[in-house]
């Protein structure tokens, strides 16, 4: 996790610090959910284990009351290696929760979060880019404008852009018929991406 990303968590933090800590999760009869942690535990020692089974069902077998009260620590977590968070899944709840109507102290840090997320793939090689993508792809209408930033000439922005080019947008997460995956394909099928692979592999091979 790059600085930027940690110090825009933090931000998510302060803005949703506002929200209320649940004394009861409702959920569907037939959801098996272990609430104790969540309603016990200070938020930030929750882990993902602890947080997957609310994390997977809010918004269907259990309500979404109390997802802002969770919402930072579930991206936080996201971050973390070995994390079993979908990175995925998780973005598609903030869709789900229409973030884009979300008052503005709250919006407006998860967009500096958003921002810092897309820096970074030009500072931190990372593993599970192609999955992140894939989240953020849902959330930013103008993500291919921004993926432009891996044409840079970082060792980051190289190393992720040929992980993204042999992933070839197959992330299971994607709605192949939204928009904004085919936006996608079309950027990572783009002669200005073909080209670059080819000079990062030149480039590899001296």
């Amino acid at each position: 996790m790059t600085v930027a990303v940690s110090l825009a968590i933090e931000t998510l933090y302060a803005a949703f610090a506002s929200a209320p800590r649940p004394t009861e999760i409702y959920h569907s009869p037939l959801k098996q959910l272990d609430t104790t942690p969540l309603l016990t535990k200070p938020l930030r020692t929750l882990t993902d284990d602890e947080l997957s089974s609310y994390a997977f069902s809010v918004f269907n077998t259990v309500d979404e009351a109390d997802f802002a009260y969770f919402f930072p620590r579930l991206i936080e977590l996201t971050h973390h290696e070995q994390s079993i968070l979908h990175i995925e899944l998780t973005y598609q709840k903030a869709i789900q929760d229409r973030w884009q109507d979300w008052p503005i102290p709250r919006r407006e840090a998860f967009q500096k979060y958003l921002d810092a997320v897309i820096t970074s793939f030009v500072e931190e090689v990372q593993g599970d880019i192609a999955d992140r993508i894939c989240g953020v792809g849902g959330l930013l209408d103008d993500l291919t404008e921004r993926l432009c930033i891996l044409l840079q000439d970082t060792h980051a922005a190289r190393e992720n852009l040929l992980t993204l080019h042999e992933d070839g947008g197959q992330n299971h997460f994607w709605d192949k018929k939204r928009a904004s995956y085919l936006r996608y394909i079309a950027w990572l099928n783009s002669d200005a991406i073909f080209t670059r692979v080819l000079e990062i592999y030149a480039d590899a091979g001296q």
